[in-house]
């Protein structure tokens, strides 16, 4: 099967941690990942590498095969797919039993070569994403060493460099967006201790995140003594949200308590990274087969997941996997006995994953509320980011300003908890009782009703009663998730007239605009991506439709374009006009289903000034910012600082630049973009041949760039608004 015949299956859903638990980031349902370490990729070699040389990675990649034949058969076995998917069947006519219905791949990576920006290495991984996603699978990238397959005869570094952390941060931006990519700082940590190691772990996660952002995927954070001690998190933990502790626990059955369950019991998320039968070996550095079921049972016991070592052939001849390896062959990939035959048993029973649901979900931490009256701050590891508020004093209370169409509150509870009373925008309170025998961190108390997709605000107060078994009034603030849900269909758009070219013409009291509608790919029943643009000076709103809606590709176009209109045939004025690009954002909604998470806005000359300027300004609003010759600072009447300061995320950002531009010189466009890079945002720059404006000469030309440069921008389905 090539990668382009791959089956499209339904998305997966972002998940998060909450407590010990690893949850769907939309509903709070529980989730157990799975699944096997699949490698096998990483050994492929065209030709041998001496001993003295495999320290020297750029031959280690010259040496290297990019062959996917056996992981484009293995993860289809490995997936956790329903029987009805006739997709899957090929000419080995698997059964439903033939899949062992797991739902995690995890595939340790070197770091050189993804720094290095080796392109068969990354379409490698590339291609595990889009198994895994077609698959219906999470896969967890895991650093392993600097080079392919080892590093420096193919041991593994006692703790992650900052090569690591560089080819971490370059796969978080690759994948951002994609819910089914998670990340591990290292497969196998050691002769490091925990406190030595920790305060890296929090650099690295700091790091990831923020490449990641305005989404937060979880990151594994690996033991100590080769991956199988995580019970230093116990009192020194990473205190960041969405981190899960990873354990490699290759040896007896009696240091599980200490290397990961205490652990788990005190409230720390934990994944059983590696595993497997290896009777060679003592229990000091392996595990026998009562110590393999022991885990199993465990894992199984405490809905703790876990990744088997390894989804390979095991060859009792050449004694590669011998006893480790997963199947007996690479054809039916039949389970090996009892190794494989117990893994996939286990395996089995995995409940099926549940289906994204089109929303998303951003995690507030308790830092980012606002407080009236006495609070005072707590910690500890199963709070949300290991710390929270909390307040006994009457009439205290706490605010949380948001923009999105549902908020759910989670607090601690305990027998000295009282009664919280909770309001949205100044509405009547519903009281909430947080009170509970048995103390927990993260309860989900509070669930609003749907709300209109705008700002809201929501208050906690502190209302000093209780009911009667409980011995105190405290309320605390640790979280708030906020949910932003596609736009309901509904049959009250409003309808309008088109001319002979298919473009509409409105006005949203503030200014006209025009626009376009693909009549073959838009339909009132689901949501689609909105492009808004702006003219330069001197420009027309109707004359530059025809290009963000070329005739030759309109009636197809995954979105509906409109160009604003209020300044034809003269300059934009930043300081003045913004309200104009706003109120037509909002009034077009009226008439189509916008998805709410995909509006862009583009500009050139002066009209990309204004997409700069109100787009840092009203980044929540939009997934990305489209500019042509323009400049992300310099003629937007604000500061650069001013204005990276104003996004609430670091938007999206794509820009051609003409590098014989006059009006906006190429060194003042390189200057800011430094400064948009330096400063986290994912800034792509396109320099092409041309000035200012030039006249379209077969595949050159300002417009030509425009369109087969710019707008491919708007397939990019991993950009979103939060």
């Amino acid at each position: 099967m090539t990668r382009e015949s791959v089956p499209r299956v339904s998305r997966l859903p972002w998940l998060k941690t909450v407590g010990n638990k690893i949850v769907v980031a939309s509903t709070d349902q529980e989730v157990t990942l799975r699944g096997a370490n699949v490698m096998h990729s990483e050994w492929n070699a065209t030709m041998d590498v001496k001993p003295e040389d495999r320290g020297t990675c750029a031959l280690t990649r010259k040496a290297w095969d990019p062959n996917m034949d056996f992981e484009r058969a293995a993860i289809r076995v490995l997936a956790n797919q329903p029987k009805e998917n006739d997709a899957l069947e090929d000419e080995h006519h698997w059964r439903e039993e033939d899949h062992w219905k797991g739902n995690v791949i995890l595939r340790g990576f070197a770091s050189d070569p993804v720094n290095s920006d080796d392109s068969d290495y990354l379409g490698v991984l590339d291609e595990y994403v889009s198994l895994a996603e077609a698959n219906r699978m999470y896969v967890i990238f895991a650093w392993r060493s600097l080079c392919i397959n080892g590093d420096k005869g193919g041991g593994q570094p006692p703790l992650p460099d900052d090569q690591a952390q560089q080819a971490l941060v370059r796969l978080a931006v690759r994948y951002r967006g994609r819910p089914n990519v998670m990340y591990a700082l290292q497969v196998s940590p050691h002769d490091v201790t925990w406190d030595e190691v920790q305060p890296r772990y929090v650099q690295m996660v700091d790091a990831i995140h923020a490449a990641a952002s305005p989404y937060k995927p979880i990151i594994m954070i690996p033991g100590i003594d080769w991956g199988r001690d995580v019970s230093g998190a116990i009192k020194n933990w990473v205190p960041r949200d969405n981190v899960v502790y990873k354990s490699h626990p290759y040896n007896t059955q009696t240091r599980f308590q200490e290397q990961f369950i205490d652990a788990h019991d005190a409230g720390l998320p934990v994944f059983l990274g590696e595993f497997a039968w290896t009777p060679d070996e003592g229990p000091d550095n392996g595990m026998q087969w009562d110590d393999v079921n022991a885990l199993l049972s465990i894992a199984h016991q405490r809905n703790i997941g876990w990744a088997a070592w390894i989804l390979d052939v095991a060859n009792p001849d050449t004694k590669a996997f011998e006893h480790t390896g997963l199947v007996t062959d690479d054809r039916t990939f039949g389970p090996t006995s009892p190794y494989g035959v117990a893994v996939k048993d286990e395996m089995r029973t995995t409940a099926p994953l549940p289906t994204d649901d089109g929303s998303s979900t951003n995690s507030i931490d308790h830092v980012a509320f606002t407080y009236t009256g006495v609070w005072h701050s707590g910690s500890g590891p199963a709070k949300f980011c290991g710390g929270d508020h909390s307040s006994d004093v009457a009439n205290s209370s706490y605010q949380v300003s948001f923009n999105g169409t549902q908020i759910k509150i989670y607090m601690a509870v305990a027998s000295s908890h009282g009664i919280a009373g909770v309001s949205i925008d100044n509405d009547a309170e519903v009281m909430i009782d947080c009170y509970s025998e048995s103390a927990a961190d993260q309860v989900l108390v509070y669930t609003s009703p749907p709300l209109t997709a705008s700002p809201h605000s929501l208050t906690v107060r502190v209302t000093g009663t209780k009911n009667d078994s409980s011995t105190g009034t405290v309320v605390t603030a640790d979280r708030a998730d906020i949910i932003n849900a596609p736009l309901a269909p509904t049959a009250g758009y409003l309808s309008t007239t088109y001319d002979e070219n298919g473009f509409f013409h409105l006005n949203s009291g503030s200014s006209d605009y025009f626009g376009y509608k693909p009549i073959k790919t838009y339909g009132d029943a689901t949501p689609i991506t909105l492009f808004v643009w702006m003219h330069g000076c001197g420009g027309v709103a109707q004359a530059d439709m025809w290009k963000i809606a070329p005739p030759e590709t309109r009636e197809s176009q995954s979105y509906i374009a409109i160009s604003l209109g209020g300044r034809d045939k003269d300059c934009w004025r930043v300081d003045a006009d913004g309200p104009k690009l706003l109120a037509a954002v909002k009034d077009v909604q009226r008439y189509f289903n916008i998805n709410p998470r995909r509006i862009y806005v583009g500009g050139y000359s002066s009209g990309g000034d204004m997409a700069y300027r109100h787009g840092f300004e009203n980044a929540g609003i939009f997934a990305g910012i489209l500019v042509e010759n323009s400049d992300p600072f310099s003629e937007t009447g604000a500061t650069a600082t001013a204005l990276m300061k104003a996004a609430s995320w670091k938007i999206n950002i794509a820009h051609i630049a003409h590098a014989a531009d006059k009006t906006y010189p190429i060194e003042i466009v390189e200057d800011g973009f430094n400064k948009l890079k330096e400063n986290g945002f994912p800034a792509n720059l396109i320099v092409k041949p041309g000035g200012h404006f030039d006249a379209d000469v077969g595949t050159t030309g300002t417009d030509y760039d425009l369109i087969h440069e710019l707008l491919p921008f708007l397939e990019k389905k991993e950009w979103h608004s939060p």
